[in-house]
Parts: C-alpha cells; sequence; structure tokens
C-alpha cells in the first residue's frame, strides 16, 4: 500500500480508518506498509480506532517491503494481542485471545516479487521458522503471496515456475491450510491485482491477494469477498467473515412495518379489521374459559401478527 505514514500517505490511513468502521473490518492485514516504529506509534496515537502490529524491513524499513496487522479496538480483545516476528518486513504472526479461552493464530505475509528464486525460498524458510517458533498451527495466513496456484489465476493464463509453486503448496499442506475462496468458488476466477500500461489500459491480472484457513476451521468461514476499497492501492480487498467457537448465534432479526405503509387507509383499515377480530375472539376465551393448546389467545395473538406482516408486505410489494 506504500504507507509510510507520511504525509502523502496521511489519505490513506484515514481512509482505513473509516473502512474498518464502514465494513466492520475486525482484523486487517497490510503488505509493502514502508512503516517505521516511530511512524507506527504516531499513527496509532493518531488513529484510535486500531492498534497496529509492524514488522518493518529490517534495513530499508521506509522505502521498502514492511507488513503489519490492524485491530479494530471496537470489536476484538486488542489489548490481550501479541506479534512475533517470523521473517523481518515480510511474515508477522499475531496470536489472539478467544472467548473460549482458545487462541486465534493470524500470518500475515508479503512474499517476495519479480524474482522466482527468492519467492519459492521465501516459502521454505517461512515453514521452517514456524517450526521453529514451536506453534502448534496457522489458523489463517493471508496476504500478497506474489504467485497463483493455477494457471487460471492470471489473464491473459499462464502458469508459475513450478518450483515456486511446489514451495508454496509444500508450506500449505505442511500446515494443513487451504484456499478458502478456491473452495467455495472452484470453478470461478476472479482477480485482485492488476497492471497497466502507460496508455491506462489493462495489461494483466492476477488473484495473488488470498486467505488461507486451516482445513479444521473452514466450516467456519463464509462471505468469501473480493471487493474494492477507497484506499488508493492496485490491489483489492480480499475478506472473509471468521466465526470463532462459542460465538452466539444471530438470527434473521425481528420483522417490522415500514411507516410509509401505514399511511395508506386500505392497510390502516385492514389492521384495525384484524385487531378488533383477535380481541373478540380473546374476550370470548376470559368470558367461556374453553382455552385449548391449539387455540388460545397467545395463538391468536401470533396469528394476528402474521397477517399484519402479511397485509403490509403485499401492500409494500404493490407499490414497487
Amino acid at each position: 500500500m506504500n504507507g509510510g505514514g507520511s504525509n502523502r500517505s496521511e489519505a490513506k490511513w484515514a481512509n482505513i480508518n473509516y473502512l474498518l468502521k464502514s465494513e466492520s473490518i475486525n482484523i486487517l492485514a497490510l503488505q509493502e506498509t514502508h512503516l517505521t516504529e516511530e511512524a507506527s506509534n504516531l499513527l496509532g496515537q493518531k488513529f484510535n480506532r486500531f492498534r497496529i502490529l509492524a514488522s518493518p524491513h529490517p534495513t530499508h524499513p521506509t522505502n521498502r517491503g514492511g507488513v503489519a496487522i490492524l485491530i479494530n479496538k471496537h470489536n476484538t480483545r486488542w489489548e490481550s494481542a501479541i506479534s512475533e516476528e517470523i521473517i523481518p518486513g515480510r511474515a508477522l504472526l499475531a496470536k489472539f485471545e478467544l472467548n473460549d479461552g482458545g487462541r486465534l493464530n493470524i500470518l500475515a505475509v508479503y512474499a517476495p516479487s519479480g524474482d522466482d528464486t527468492a519467492n519459492a525460498e521465501f516459502w521454505t524458510l517461512l515453514s521452517s521458522r514456524l517450526t521453529d517458533t514451536g506453534i502448534r498451527h496457522i489458523d489463517i495466513m493471508l496476504g500478497d503471496m506474489n504467485m497463483v496456484e493455477n494457471r487460471y489465476d492470471r489473464f491473459p493464463p499462464h502458469p508459475d515456475r513450478q518450483s515456486v509453486v511446489d514451495a508454496l503448496q509444500h508450506m500449505k499442506t505442511s500446515w494443513d491450510l487451504r484456499d478458502g475462496w478456491k473452495v467455495l468458488n472452484p470453478d470461478k476466477n476472479d482477480h485482485t491485482f492488476q497492471t497497466k500500461r502507460r496508455n491506462g489500459q489493462i495489461n494483466s491480472r492476477s488473484r495473488i491477494d488470498r486467505i488461507y484457513v486451516r482445513d479444521a476451521l473452514i466450516d467456519r468461514c463464509d462471505e468469501w469477498r473480493i471487493s474494492e476499497t477507497g484506499v488508493g492501492t492496485d490491489h483489492s480487498l480480499v475478506s472473509v467473515y471468521f466465526t470463532p467457537k462459542g460465538t452466539p448465534f444471530v438470527g434473521p432479526g425481528r420483522s417490522s412495518v415500514p411507516d410509509f405503509i401505514l399511511e395508506y387507509p386500505d392497510v390502516r383499515r385492514g389492521i384495525l379489521a384484524r385487531a378488533k377480530a383477535a380481541a373478540d375472539q380473546i374476550h370470548q376465551f376470559a368470558r367461556l374459559n374453553n382455552r385449548t393448546n391449539e387455540s388460545n389467545p397467545q395463538t391468536i395473538w401470533h396469528t394476528l401478527k402474521r397477517e399484519i406482516m402479511d397485509l403490509t408486505k403485499e401492500m409494500e410489494a404493490s407499490t414497487q
């Protein structure tokens, strides 16, 4: 994103701050951040919505590489999150506490570009360094892979060098990771990055930005998306909704009647007539004391609400 925290990139960080709020993003991985530790601290003071975990390039932090994980303070247990540099400026591991006492391990990566040998060596080194940390598993790996596994993830279609593909796939298999978007869309092609000619025409497209999820957690992930953002970047946003174990189920919500529907006299008359009929039935139960499990004031009330919803939905549909 060429962030850097400079005055020139200030608008990008303001847009990122708004993106976290408007899209309810809890964890965001960024690549090519060009952030020094001082710049990260200043951004954290300016934008109190997020906490930054950053890994700058070890020798050229302001103009090369860098990876970061942003944590939305409003929706997460951000204070207890800890990070560990796996490969400085290239791979950052963040560990989050979950409500059930478990942990979620998220690995943000920014693989080398323009050098197949360096890219292949990166995946081998990454797997080795992760093993050295003693960590048991990676739950989510996300970022700019700067390579594709399938020729159709590029347009025009062409395969990446096999040594690069093999290196990533060996790392992916070792850590039991799967490309979630491709699992959901096995026959679909989409792209997250594009290059342009000098005249502004699109030259090529590729899906180099991806999210990998541990196989045991794939069923807890949905709403896989590739979308554009207001941030000044030539990469698309790749996102997924992850539901931790023990998350309360949230239903579709309570049905309601649009206010404008009540302005129609026919609707008001229909509701009043149904309500009067229901009230008469309920009074009859009170007088005769003949309620049953199948017919009682509660079932009448339930039926009344359903009839009112049906009436208003029918009228709403007729006005469109």
